[in-house]
């Protein structure tokens, strides 16, 4: 919820957030600044290492590198790629959805946390990346309760 709160301070709404962690969350919240929902899905290191660990004979990729090119020429390669372009798709189609399904005219769409600016580079719908925006929304929620309780 710290996403929502700090997107709401920053952005107009409608606001998609995308937060790249270990999960890949996405959180709506419509044209009203009302927090609808999201969803949740597997991070990119998650799905990666995953390969690695319940696979006969793939490798687990320790960490995800530039895609040169669609496809990868040898194995590592080719998990790297089609993590990083398969996310990159999957987030290009459910911004998509959230656009068919909850009717926005302008939806602003924000990708966050550690592995935005390694996915953001094949994505086509990001308005802004910022990794740090959990952090900055954290901050902001915890200065306002200072200022409620007037404590220094």
């Amino acid at each position: 919820m710290a996403n929502v709160y700090g997107a709401l301070r920053r952005y107009k709404p409608p606001i998609l957030v995308i937060d790249y962690g270990t999960a890949i969350t996405f959180d709506y919240i419509s044209k009203r600044g009302i927090f609808e929902g999201g969803l949740i899905i597997p991070g990119l290191n998650l799905s990666a290492r995953a390969l690695g660990e319940h696979t006969a004979l793939l490798p687990s990729l320790k960490k995800l590198g530039p895609v040169r090119g669609l496809c990868g020429r040898n194995t590592k390669e080719a998990i790297n790629a089609g993590v990083l372009i398969g996310f990159a798709a999957l987030s290009d189609g459910l911004v998509e959805r959230f656009q068919k399904f909850c009717r926005p005219r302008r939806l602003t769409v924000l990708a966050t946390g550690g592995l935005a600016k390694k996915v953001a580079p094949y994505v086509r719908h990001f308005d802004y990346v910022d990794p740090m925006h959990t952090i900055r929304s954290l901050a902001l929620i915890y200065r306002n309760e200072i200022e409620k309780t007037n404590v220094r």
